[in-house]
């Protein structure tokens, strides 16, 4: 049985530490990309699609600031010249819309998913 010198034990663990965050941010991306599609589907039926650029300014991003990995989900960007600027109305609604949470569902419907494969990661 061989020993490590130190120098060689802290090249291994700073390794063991960029594969870990490698591999998070693998899965963050698989998770984001679920949360887009299923809030896009949603956009779909509930509310209904007169035109579609709600449903295709939806976009679930995966974001490093500071060095730690996050999901952003965001919708009512930039599509085709301008803004969907009612995204915001009709995700949390109005006095006179009722909330759809087109994107609060697919979150919701995310969390157990992703959790489960955090904790595999980890493990």
């Amino acid at each position: 049985m061989s020993q490590l010198s130190f120098n060689d034990f802290l090249n291994r663990v700073r390794q063991a530490d960029n594969r870990l965050i490698n591999e998070l941010v693998r899965v963050l991306h698989i998770s984001a990309l679920n949360m887009e599609r299923h809030a896009k589907m949603n956009a779909t039926f509930f509310p209904k699609v007169r035109t579609g650029r709600l449903r295709s300014s939806i976009t679930g991003l995966v974001d490093s600031p500071q060095g730690t990995p996050r999901i952003v989900m965001r919708a009512g960007g930039s599509k085709s010249g301008r803004d969907v600027n009612y995204a915001n109305y009709i995700e949390f609604g109005t006095v006179y819309i009722r909330p759809r949470l087109f994107m609060g569902r697919s979150v919701n419907r995310e969390q157990s998913v992703l959790s489960d494969s955090l904790a595999n990661l980890l493990n």
